[in-house]
């Protein structure tokens, strides 16, 4: 990481641009490949706060000129006119938001307290423009007396609304951490510091993790156990993963926690920021779609539409080198069952044998009744997805209307 940081600066500075630009290149490039949660990331971190800041901070503080602030009330009214400027427009683009979100009052002002912490990027872009002649020293004074004030300003704000979101949350967060037990099962080699890197990535809750010498024994515990269970095998590191191939059978989506498989591979999605596409029948991916539009859970997915789960080996013909396939599988005398599902472990050591996988069992209680919870109430796609739904098929249907 150090070296893309110093290379990148190196060249954009041969490309007659400021250093600074090159650095946030780098970052934007590297980014993507490593995991926020991770122990690089964490490293990142700390060399960052540590080390790098403090020395922008310190080089731009050489260049102030602290007379200017006793000789002249410029910086002040330069000043007073930015922390104005920003106060109104950051506090509209909040209201706005929490308009189109529906956003609680709390929420609100977290967002517009989140949205003023912004002193590396204004420093930046102050500084470049003082280098190059576009600013004087009294704007970059102005900048850092707003700075000051605002960030200050905007700690008070956002501690006192993450408090009391966070007390607010506390108990849900409490039941739903004891809802989601989940069951990590390791085939074969031992993988445990794999699977600690996936409990990290997918948030999940002090699961139980057991390695099973074969495919026989992991049958037995699953068939033995009704708690949600996740087994992972890994080929290639998980922060490489570009795309995630689900496996959807018919009815999935009426297991009473399909919700809970969907959320993990949401979470994953997101911290390693690999694209997802669902393989499911036209059912199934109504509930999906239903699914990726909740307010606060919004998921970017594209979707192959099956008939049945024999033609789940689509998938082995549209993979690519750094793809992760998962399969949500279930129990027998379940919903979703299909006695098809004995031959996942051939079909993944034939076909998928050079490519990770993940294989996730909803929490189903054997013999309960079948629960068809999820298709009785889609939950409601939020304000702004429907805008954004009806902009583009406007937009589609003009393009079709000139084309004919």
């Amino acid at each position: 990481v150090m070296l893309m940081l110093v290379l990148s600066s190196w060249l954009a500075d041969i490309a007659g641009l400021d250093a600074i630009l090159g650095a946030f290149l780098c970052g934007v490039a590297l980014n993507g490949l490593v995991p926020n949660r991770s122990e690089t990331m964490r490293q990142i971190n700390f060399i960052g706060t540590g080390l790098f800041v403090p020395l922008f901070l310190i080089s731009i503080g050489m260049i102030i000129d602290i007379g200017q602030l006793t000789n002249s009330a410029q910086p002040f009214i330069i000043a007073a006119v930015m922390i104005g400027t920003k106060l109104t427009g950051k506090w509209l683009a909040s209201l706005a938001a929490q308009g189109t979100f529906k956003l609680t009052g709390l929420e609100q002002q977290l967002m517009f307290g989140l949205t003023h912490a912004t002193a590396a990027g204004t420093l930046a872009i102050v500084t470049i423009g003082f280098h190059i002649g576009v600013f004087d020293i009294h704007i970059l004074n102005g900048a850092v007396l707003m700075i000051l004030l605002l960030s200050t300003l905007a700690s008070f704000v956002t501690e006192h609304a993450a408090k009391q979101i966070a007390l607010q949350e506390q108990a849900k967060m409490v039941a739903e951490k004891e809802q989601e037990q989940w069951l990590l099962i390791a085939v074969g080699e031992d993988k445990d510091d794999k699977l600690e890197q996936l409990i990290t990535l997918s948030d999940l809750h002090k699961p139980e993790i057991r390695q099973s010498e074969d495919w026989l024994d992991a049958t037995n515990v699953i068939e033995h156990d009704s708690r949600a269970t996740l087994i992972y095998h890994e080929t290639q590191p998980i922060n490489t993963i570009s795309r995630i191939l689900v496996a959807v059978p018919k009815h999935a989506e009426k297991e009473r926690d399909f919700i809970s498989c969907f959320g993990q591979i949401r979470r994953l999605s997101g911290q390693i920021g690999a694209k997802i596409v669902f393989y499911a029948t036209s059912e199934s991916k109504q509930a999906i779609r239903a699914l990726s539009r909740r307010k606060g859970k919004y998921l970017r997915a594209s979707f192959k539409e099956i008939s049945d789960w024999e033609d789940i080996l689509l998938m082995a013909k549209e993979m690519q080198s750094n793809d992760l396939i998962a399969f949500i599988s279930a129990r027998p005398s379940t919903a979703s069952y299909n006695p098809l599902f004995s031959q996942i472990p051939g079909m993944l050591e034939r076909f998928f044998i050079t490519h990770s996988y993940l294989i996730l069992y909803p929490e189903q209680n054997i013999g309960d009744a079948i629960q068809d919870t999820l298709l009785i109430e889609h939950p409601q796609p939020s304000r702004t997805w429907r805008i954004l739904t009806y902009i583009k098929n406007s937009i589609i249907k003009r393009l079709q209307y000139e084309r004919k």
